[in-house]
């Protein structure tokens, strides 16, 4: 039986620690393709003074790349790790139940987005990142699991 006001829905997950893991991931998802997007200009355009302007023109041909592909693919992963970190965290029990609903919602929500990436990103970036992406949200359940011991 559920207390009123305990937090815990069915079988004793905390929604709202699921929904903080998801806001995470998505989080250090963009602050990730923020970083890699500046460094993408910089590289194209030699210094961070004319990264703006040559930004647009650089970034299609750079994205093309293998080694952008696989920095896309190591920050959804690293995402979703920080997401599932998070979510077992403010659960404080049962971390990596957490985790892995984390992992599940975001998975569902990054195959719907999936079929809105631009047609400049591989496919396989796209199912390496899905794949990895509950087993990456796992991982960082049971990170949070050993904080508490």
């Amino acid at each position: 039986m559920l207390r009123e006001g305990s937090g815990l829905g069915e079988r004793g997950v905390r929604t709202s620690a699921v929904a903080l893991g998801v806001v995470t991931d998505f989080a250090a998802t963009l602050v990730g393709l923020v970083g890699l997007a500046i460094s993408l200009s910089v590289a194209a355009n030699g210094s961070p003074e004319g990264a703006a302007g040559g930004f647009a023109a650089g970034l299609g041909a750079l994205l093309e790349t293998q080694s952008v592909g696989m920095s896309l693919v190591g920050i959804n992963a690293g995402a979703s790790a920080i997401g599932g970190f998070a979510a077992g965290a403010a659960a404080g029990r049962a971390q990596v139940r957490h985790a892995f609903l984390t992992g599940c919602i975001v998975l569902a929500l990054g195959l719907f987005l999936a079929f809105e990436s631009p047609d400049e990103l591989a496919y396989w970036d796209s199912l390496c990142s899905l794949a990895l992406t509950i087993p990456a949200a796992l991982v960082g359940g049971w990170l949070a699991r050993g904080r508490r011991r």
